[in-house]
């Protein structure tokens, strides 16, 4: 374990070339057990300066992963974080040794795990990291229900932001995804620590992306109340005309047959009284529509007619 330490970089890649030999002679088939040593060494070896010793070491964890399998999910904080944060590499073999590595943990643990620690790598704002890193989750995009989508809230939204068209195209994919599961608000909850311009700018975006993905959930725009129907001051009018006129027209409608005088009597009961008396009206008509029983009944013992029988006076009168 000591060539892991020594100054010349020749002899650290030779370490891991060596262990490498071992797993292979294995048949990739090792215990979890006792590799705690081994395992820090791998992890300092993610900041080695000779690119070189990089590349080896980040061969050796994928090849580790396939050989120790599951069990290895207790060394993702300690190699797997180091090893993915090389994705951001100006290199181009090196981001494709990290991401050969990559997919031999996503084997091992589960591509949803993955996917839960390249939202950090979405966090920084760096071009080879995020393109390589929504590449690998564009991929594997089937596992995105199965991983922590809250926590690729955030990220993706920062995404939304970035300068290239490319990524933010991307970022709008998976967050079409990743929408429906969270829902709106959670997506609308992540601009808020943003600039106010900002905000503004990606609330239509987020919009369109929950119309289109259907990732409406609890963050559905509340419905528009309906508008109060202005009625016309012409209609209420006519309106009101129409009803004084069929009530003139009920009015003249001789009585006769069966009604007789009790149906006259409560028609007139429920006459409404005029708004205003004329002076020139007749005094008999004027105490006819006042509704006073006293007075109504010495106009009537005056004017008596049979019980199915009116006068044309009184007709006239209604």
């Amino acid at each position: 374990m000591e060539q892991f330490k020594h100054k010349d970089w020749k002899i650290r890649k030779k370490a891991g070339d060596d262990v490498e030999g071992l797993l292979r002679e294995a048949k990739m088939r090792i215990e979890p057990n006792g590799l705690n040593e081994l395992m820090d060494a791998m992890k300092a070896g993610m900041k080695d300066p000779n690119k070189a010793v990089v590349k080896v070491f980040i061969n050796l964890l994928g090849l580790l992963a396939e050989a120790i399998g599951a069990p290895v999910k207790a060394y993702c904080k300690k190699c797997f974080v180091p090893m993915l944060s090389n994705i951001s590499d100006k290199q181009t073999l090196v981001r494709a040794d990290v991401v050969a590595a990559t997919n031999k943990w996503a084997d091992a643990i589960g591509a949803e795990v993955i996917i839960n620690y390249l939202g950090v790598q979405l966090s920084i704002e760096n071009p080879e990291s995020r393109s390589e890193a929504f590449k690998w989750i564009n991929e594997h995009a089937d596992s995105i229900p199965d991983a922590d989508c809250s926590s690729l809230v955030k990220p993706l939204t920062l995404c939304l932001t970035d300068k290239s068209k490319a990524i933010r195209e991307s970022s709008e994919a998976i967050i079409g995804i990743v929408m429906p599961i969270t829902g709106y608000q959670e997506f609308l909850g992540a601009t808020k620590d943003m600039k106010q311009a900002v905000q503004q700018t990606l609330k239509p975006i987020l919009e369109k992306i929950k119309n289109s993905s259907g990732g409406g959930g609890g963050g559905a725009a509340p419905a528009k109340a309906a508008a109060p129907v202005k009625s016309s001051n012409k209609g209420d009018q006519s309106s009101r005309g129409k009803e004084k006129s069929q009530t003139r027209e009920v009015e003249k409608k001789p009585v006769g047959g069966s009604f007789g005088k009790a149906a006259l009597e409560k028609k007139k009961a429920t006459q409404a009284p005029p708004a205003r008396a004329n002076k020139n009206v007749d005094e008999d008509e004027v105490r006819i529509h006042t509704l006073n029983k006293a007075k109504r009944q010495q106009i009537d013992n005056r004017n008596k007619w049979p019980i199915n029988e009116v006068k044309g006076d009184h007709i006239e009168k209604l």
